[in-house]
């Protein structure tokens, strides 16, 4: 079964075809034998009766005038006839009246008394024999017996089956010559196909076709091959659009199965983590996030399938053991009776540093609008030191001695005044 099984279409077609032939040729062989046979023996059979009634009318006088030599005369015409072994004359007794045999034939072959007595033909133990009553008018006068063998027969029948086994050789040879060369018509879009199809398989290119346009069975069988080709070279440019999006998206993404372990990733995720993707491959989940675990994978996956995405914020875990904030959106599926969990996981580093940029800038923004009211308060605190010393200067003499104290106060006001303004700028 499995030498079939490697065996060739075109071989195949071989096989079939020599096989029928011999077996058409071996049975009409045989039904030809059988029916030669058949007819031969009947021949046979019809030339011995017709030879015994000769004998019997040759042998009547000899009967009537109980003339043995006469009687054994025309019993010696038999050996002209190479089957006949014995012969012989009864008569009406039963008893031997004359007979006949070759110098190395046994002696006569008896016949039953039925067959005797009613006359007839038997076939047995390689013999014909023949009796036949000979009668004057309607008088009994005896029998004639006679027995040949079968060797014409048998080399008839060796000659017959001699011929038809060289017929059956040469219309083998001659058979097998035409179905290889006819068998080509069949086999070879066949094999034209097999081997687009091997071309398709080893180099995934769904746009070959095979252009051998037939309007029998082969050519329905080309034509349905082209059109699952064209399904597959439209599911296969679908396909390597959506690997092309996902491979060029921003966000890293990660496809679990059923344990954890990772079997896709994109390259954002072996950037973002400095991984291989044959690395990433190798590796679970809790591995890269060390906030989940295989288990808590495994018990939170059917409660949460079916309800939307899960938005999180953790840490994964780089090559080079340094931490990455990311925002992570999982998704649980079922998909063929198989659970799948998709994650995307998109690096939050810049937003952070952008949080905490705009955290110290409010906080800036407070100090300055703290500086600001307290500059302002000092402004009205220290308007009073600049503008009075000056006004008192009015009133004095040049040579009053509060006039450089007050010089002094005027000065040290305005130095505080200047020292306000630089604190609000």
């Amino acid at each position: 079964m499995k030498n079939g099984r490697r065996t060739s279409l075109q071989r195949k077609l071989v096989h079939i075809s020599m096989v029928t032939s011999i077996m058409a040729l071996m049975l009409s062989s045989a039904a030809f034998i059988i029916t030669d046979y058949i007819n031969f023996r009947r021949n046979m059979e019809t030339d011995l009766i017709s030879l015994a009634t000769v004998v019997g009318s040759n042998s009547q006088a000899a009967l009537l005038f109980d003339d043995h030599q006469a009687a054994r005369e025309t019993l010696a015409a038999l050996a002209a006839v190479p089957n006949i072994v014995t012969g012989a004359v009864l008569d009406r007794d039963g008893e031997i009246f004359a007979r006949f045999s070759r110098s190395d034939a046994p002696a006569p072959m008896a016949i039953s008394a039925g067959e005797e007595l009613t006359g007839g033909s038997v076939f047995r133990n390689g013999h014909l024999i023949v009796a036949q009553p000979i009668t004057l008018q309607t008088d009994p006068l005896g029998w004639v017996h006679l027995t040949a063998d079968l060797q014409g027969l048998k080399a008839h029948l060796w000659a017959y089956g001699l011929i038809c086994t060289l017929i059956l050789i040469c219309t083998s040879a001659v058979a097998f010559l035409f179905s290889t060369r006819l068998q080509r018509r069949i086999s070879a879009p066949v094999l034209e196909l097999v081997d687009t199809m091997r071309a398709v398989s080893v180099s995934r290119d769904y746009s070959l076709r095979h252009k051998d346009w037939r309007d029998d069975e082969i050519g329905t069988l080309i034509n349905g091959f082209n059109a699952m080709l064209d399904q597959l070279q439209e599911r296969d440019r679908e396909l390597r659009l959506t690997q092309f999006a996902m491979d060029h998206t921003s966000d890293a993404a990660f496809y679990l199965d059923e344990g954890g372990k990772i079997f896709y990733v994109n390259h954002a995720a072996c950037q973002t983590l400095g991984y291989a993707p044959f690395e990433l491959l190798q590796m679970t989940m809790a591995e890269i996030d060390p906030s989940i675990s295989t288990e808590h994978t495994r018990s939170d996956r059917e409660e949460k399938e079916g309800q939307g995405g899960e938005l999180a914020t953790t840490e994964h875990r780089t090559k080079l053991g340094t931490y990455v904030p990311v925002e992570v959106t999982a998704n649980h599926l079922r998909f063929e009776a198989r659970q799948y969990t998709c994650i995307f996981a998109r690096d939050i580093s810049d937003k952070q540093r952008m949080a905490e940029r705009l955290q110290q800038a409010e906080k800036m923004e407070t100090l300055g609008n703290l500086a600001a009211g307290v500059a302002h308060d000092l402004n009205n605190i220290l308007s009073g030191l600049v503008s009075y010393p000056e006004l008192l200067q009015l009133e004095m003499t040049a040579d009053d001695p509060l006039r450089s104290p007050l010089a002094t106060i005027q000065k040290s006001g305005q130095k505080a005044a200047d020292i306000v303004q630089d604190l609000l700028t």
